[in-house]
Formats: C-alpha cells, structure tokens, sequence
C-alpha cells in the first residue's frame, strides 16, 4: 500500500452502514455502504446490501453521515497570514482602499516559503470542514516562479485535495 498525502492508493475500501447522501435527487438520502477502489467510488449499494467475497477494508460507519465534499469555489490561500494582521493606519474606506491597505502589502511581502506554508496550513483547514476541492485566485508577486508548484505540493499532492490554483 502507497500513501500520497491523505489518499491511499492501490487500496479497496467499503464504508459500510452509513446515511448516504448523493445530492442527485428526490432520493438522495438514504442507508446503504459505498465500495471505493483506488480513491474511486465503484459502487453504492442501498440498504444492507454489500460486495460479496471481495478482499478489502471495512470503515463501519454506524449510522454516520457519508456524502460528497464541499467546493470552494473562491479562495485566496495566500490569506491564512492575514488573521490577526494589524496594520496601522488601517482605515479603508473603499475597497481599493482595503487592497492598497491590507492585501497588495501582503501579496508584496510572501516569498516562496511562505506560499507553500500558507496552503499547507489552508489544506489543512479546508479538508478539516470538508472541503475537498477549491479554486484559489493566488497572488504573490514577489514569489511568482514556482510558487504554484507550491499550492500544488502543499494542498494536491500532501492535503489529497483536488484544485485548481
């Protein structure tokens, strides 16, 4: 078994007795187990039935929820730095304003390492609350080159996630 960020490879799961929730329909909520082979789902069985005879590991759910994850569909990583940042004066009284005031200063100031550091921390958080795919809308002037590669090391290839940076 190979272990990519959160995501277990060559591996056949069946989360077994859960309240599944599709989001497909008029019936999308129901109990049932879902087989998942190689971060794949394969099959979503209704009720207590289940694969029979398949050589795979059992996450018993118990009556928990099971559904898809959450989009993002707009975030600015390179924002985790920004809480409890205080700037002084920090008065904006328009949004340019609070671009000029707050974020083009940050956006100025990250460096390479501090890209990756803010996504990783960010992947950390969003999966946390389930969020499993994002959009970020990145800005770093100063760290330009590569600093993509970074979201994608950070979040794609360590957090498991699926994105588009």
């Amino acid at each position: 078994m190979e272990q990519r960020g959160c995501l277990m490879v060559n591996k056949k799961k069946l989360f077994k007795n859960f309240l599944i929730f599709t989001v497909c329909g008029p019936h999308d909520f129901f109990e049932g187990s879902v087989l998942v082979v190689d971060g794949v789902i394969i099959e979503v069985y209704k009720h207590k039935e289940t694969p029979q005879k398949l050589e795979l590991e059992v996450i018993e759910g118990n009556g928990k929820i099971l559904m898809p994850g959450f989009i993002n569909s707009h975030t600015h990583i390179y924002s985790t730095f920004a809480r409890g940042m205080g700037f002084s004066p920090f008065n904006p009284s328009s949004f340019r304003e609070l671009l000029e005031q707050l974020w083009w200063r940050l956006d100025r100031t990250l460096n390479i390492e501090d890209v990756y550091y803010s996504a990783l921390v960010s992947s950390l958080e969003m999966v946390r609350n389930g969020v499993t795919t994002f959009v970020d809308h990145h800005s770093s002037p100063n760290a330009i080159t590569g600093s993509l590669n970074q979201i994608v090391k950070a979040c794609i290839q360590e957090g498991g996630m699926r994105g588009i940076a």
